[in-house]
């Protein structure tokens, strides 16, 4: 790809130049390219070479970044324990740094491993946490991530009321932010749930 190809160009030209820390973000850029073409093996081989050398350097941004690319590729392979061992590595660095944003986009990669997990209060927990960072930055994106995969635990574990008010929220803000395909997404998942408290109430 010529991503990578661009990569390893800037890569030999940092090794020149003796630029170190371009050098780890040229090998984690080559990681990430080849872990879009699939080819996992080498973007694990890339993404080690990177975090070797950014420790090294005691390179903390460059960590954060690498481990959580490490922690997306074992998500993506199912490789629960690993995606999560990585994540709170990049957590830990990110707390280190002050890095408020890289926290909140990590606390909701670990609740969403939680929620494959099956633990859905530590799900919650983690979540909650991304959402109070997101809302503190008034990062509408990130909070609107948020109410949909907080919402979307509360409809799995059978708690129909709490995720009807996350849905509401997520409704209003998807008008706030003029998407009408996310209100629209949301004015369905309304209606699912309603139609969820319905049946329930025809039960008892």
């Amino acid at each position: 790809a010529f991503c990578i190809e661009i990569a390893k160009y800037g890569y030999s030209i940092s090794e020149q130049g003796n630029y170190r820390q371009k050098q780890a973000d040229a090998l984690n850029i080559i990681g990430a390219g080849y872990y879009f073409m699939n080819q996992l093996d080498s973007a694990i081989h890339y993404f080690n070479q990177s975090l070797e050398l950014c420790y090294s350097l005691d390179y903390k941004e460059g960590s954060a970044r690498v481990t959580n690319n490490l922690g997306l590729i074992y998500d993506y392979l199912g490789n629960y324990d690993r995606a999560i061992e990585d994540y709170y590595m990049s957590l830990e660095i990110e707390h280190e740094s002050s890095n408020t944003e890289g926290i909140a986009s990590t606390y909701l990669k670990i609740g969403t491993i939680y929620v494959y997990l099956e633990e859905y209060d530590k799900a919650l927990e983690f979540m909650t946490n991304s959402l109070r960072l997101y809302q503190d930055d008034k990062n509408e994106d990130g909070i609107l991530r948020c109410f949909t995969n907080i919402r979307t635990i509360y409809s799995d574990i059978g708690i129909p009321e709490n995720a009807l008010t996350y849905s509401t929220k997520a409704l209003e803000l998807s008008r706030k932010m003029n998407n009408p395909d996310l209100e629209s997404a949301n004015l369905n998942n309304i209606g699912e749930i309603y139609f969820l408290l319905n049946n329930y109430s025809k039960s008892i």
